[in-house]
C-alpha cells in the first residue's frame, strides 16, 4: 500500500495508521525504507487511536503536531466503518449471495456522485465551522499568554521540542553518566587485576632451586603470572580508551571526589533505571489525564482515554514493583512507593520522587496544567489556519469540477439530440 501511495503521489506525503509507531520501524527496515526516507514519507496516528499509544509516541506521530495537515484527524476509515454498521442487522443471518448483494448496494449508494457531492459539501462546511470556532479563541489565547509571561508563539514550539527530548531521554541513561560509571567499574577491575598480578609475581620471585619442587609446579606458577599480566594489560587498554573518550588527564584514585561520586552513581544505577521508567509512565499518565479533563473532551473520548489508561496501569504496576525492589536494595533504603498514592497524583508537583531523577521537570513551564492547555490550544489554532487555507482551495476545486461536468454533459447532450435521442435523454438524467 505504501509503495502504491509513493508511486502515485510522490514526495512529502503522510498516512494515518492505528499502529504507525511500530509500522514506521518496520517500513524503515524493509526494502522500501530507502525510498520512503528519500520521499520523506511520514507515518501518522489518528486522533481517536492516539490514546492507545504512550505520550512520546503521540508527540512523534500525532497529526496535531505536523505542520500542513490542518484539522485532519485521519479517521476517515473509522467513519466509513461506523456508517456501514447499518448492514449488520440485514446481513447477520443472510446467505452468502444476499450478504454480498447488500454490501454491494451499500457501497454503490455510498459512492453515488450525488451523495458524494453532498457529503463533500457537508464535510467542507463542517470543517470550516470547526476551524472558525477555533480561530475565535485566538484572542483569548493571546491574553492568557500575556498573563503567563509567554513572549511569542515560538515558545510553544520550543516547549514541544523540550518535552519530546525529555521523554526520549528517559529511554536511555545519559551518555556522560554511563561512561563515568563504566570508567569507575573498569578502574575497580584494574585494581583487582593489578593486585592479582602482584601476588602471582611475588610467588614467582620467591621460587629458588631449594623450594621450586617439581617442574610442573614452576610451569603452573609461570602460567598464572602470564595470565594475570594479560588480564592487567587488557584492563589497562580499556582504561586508556575511556580516559580519551571522557577527556580525563589524571586517573581517578579511591580517595578522589570523582571516584566517590561515580561509586555512588553505580550503587544507585538500578534504582535510577527503575525510577526513570516509572517516571516516564506516570508523567505520560498525568498528561493524558489533563487531556481527559480538558474542556470540550466528549464523553466517548474520555471513556476511550480511561480504558487506555486502565490498560497502561498494568505497566505502571510492574514498574512500581521493580522500583520498590531497587529502592529496598539501597543503603540506606529509599521509601517504598504505594499504588494507592501513585494513582492519586494529579499534578507533577505532587510527585516528589521526580527530584531524584536525572531531570526534575516539576518547574518546567510546559509541565504545568495551565501551560499544557495553552500549548494544546495553540497547536489547534495553527492547524485551523492551515485548514482554512486548504478549504478555500478545495471549495473552488469542487465548484469548478461540478460546473465543468455540467457543461461537458450539456455539450454532449446538444451534440447527440439529433443523432441519438435515447442516449441524449440518458445524459440529461
Amino acid at each position: 500500500m505504501v509503495e502504491v501511495l509513493l508511486d502515485v503521489f510522490g514526495a512529502r506525503i503522510g498516512a494515518g495508521y492505528d499502529i504507525s509507531c511500530k509500522f514506521s520501524t518496520t517500513l524503515d527496515r524493509s526494502p522500501l525504507g530507502p525510498l520512503a526516507r528519500k520521499l520523506e514519507y511520514k507515518s501518522l496516528v489518528g486522533s481517536f487511536h492516539r490514546h492507545e499509544h504512550n505520550w512520546l509516541c503521540q508527540l512523534s506521530f500525532l497529526a496535531k503536531y505536523v505542520v500542513g495537515l490542518g484539522l485532519e484527524d485521519l479517521e476517515g476509515c473509522e467513519r466509513f466503518f461506523s456508517k456501514s454498521n447499518v448492514l449488520a442487522s440485514s446481513t447477520h443471518h443472510a446467505s452468502i449471495f444476499h450478504r454480498k448483494q447488500k454490501i454491494y448496494e451499500f457501497l454503490k449508494k455510498h459512492m453515488d456522485k450525488t451523495d458524494t457531492y453532498q457529503s463533500l459539501s457537508n464535510f467542507i462546511v463542517n470543517n470550516y465551522k470547526q476551524a472558525l470556532e477555533l480561530l475565535c479563541s485566538q484572542k483569548a489565547l493571546e491574553k492568557q499568554m500575556v498573563d503567563k509571561d509567554i513572549a511569542n508563539y515560538e515558545v510553544f514550539g520550543q516547549w514541544l521540542k523540550e518535552e519530546h527530548e525529555y521523554l526520549q531521554g528517559l529511554s536511555w541513561e545519559p551518555v556522560q553518566e554511563t561512561l563515568e560509571i563504566e570508567y569507575y567499574q573498569k578502574l575497580v577491575n584494574l585494581n583487582a587485576s593489578k593486585k592479582k598480578l602482584d601476588d602471582t609475581s611475588a610467588n614467582w620471585n620467591v621460587i629458588t632451586p631449594e623450594n621450586h619442587g617439581a617442574r610442573n609446579y614452576t610451569a603452573s606458577k609461570e602460567t598464572e603470572r602470564c595470565h594475570a599480566l594479560e588480564e592487567f594489560e587488557k584492563d589497562l587498554m580499556v582504561i586508556h580508551d575511556l580516559e580519551l573518550r571522557l577527556g580525563i588527564t589524571e586517573r581517578w584514585i579511591p580517595t578522589s571526589n570523582e571516584w566517590a561520586r561515580a561509586a555512588e552513581m553505580a550503587s544507585k544505577r538500578q534504582y535510577q533505571r527503575c525510577l526513570d521508567k516509572l517516571e516516564g509512565l506516570i508523567v505520560a499518565q498525568m498528561f493524558e489525564l489533563t487531556k481527559m479533563n480538558m474542556y470540550q473532551t466528549g464523553y466517548k473520548l474520555r471513556k476511550h482515554i480511561g480504558n487506555a489508561l486502565k490498560a497502561r496501569s498494568q505497566a505502571i504496576h510492574m514498574a512500581l514493583k521493580q522500583y520498590n525492589l531497587a529502592a529496598a536494595a539501597l543503603c540506606p533504603p529509599c521509601p517504598q512507593l504505594l499504588w494507592d498514592i501513585v494513582v492519586e497524583y494529579a499534578f507533577l508537583a505532587d510527585f516528589d520522587l521526580l527530584s531524584d531523577t536525572h531531570q526534575d521537570i516539576r518547574k518546567r513551564p510546559w509541565a504545568t496544567p495551565a501551560a499544557r492547555i495553552l500549548m494544546d490550544e495553540y497547536f489547534k489554532i495553527q492547524r485551523a489556519h492551515e485548514e482554512i487555507k486548504r478549504l478555500n482551495i478545495e471549495i473552488r476545486r469542487i465548484i469548478t469540477y461540478m460546473q465543468n461536468e455540467e457543461a461537458y454533459l450539456k455539450n454532449n447532450e446538444d451534440a447527440l439530440i439529433d443523432v441519438n435521442t435515447l442516449l441524449a435523454h440518458q445524459i440529461t438524467m
